[in-house]
């Protein structure tokens, strides 16, 4: 199974705290840090046929459905489907 998600990692305090401090910001799939275009142009250079996830989990409450419906749009486009 391929998993296909997007999220950045920022900071949340200074260069001098003793240990680092991260939140995630999670948002679309043409935002990402990642290439989903490249993940998908390796996975049919290996012709596979296996499963595709996409959980969808965005920092953007209000806009969930509309980015779902963008990003499984934008994945099955890179598929070719």
């Amino acid at each position: 199974m391929v998993n296909f998600k997007a999220a950045y990692r920022y900071r949340t305090n200074g260069p001098e705290a003793a240990e680092a401090a991260w939140t995630e910001y999670w948002t679309t799939g043409r935002n990402a840090c990642g290439s989903w275009k490249a993940a998908v142009d390796y996975l049919k250079s290996r012709s596979y046929e296996g499963i595709v996830c996409m959980p969808a989990e965005y920092s953007d409450e209000p806009n969930v459905e509309t980015y779902t419906a963008e990003d499984l749009a934008y994945l099955k486009g890179l598929f070719g489907g």
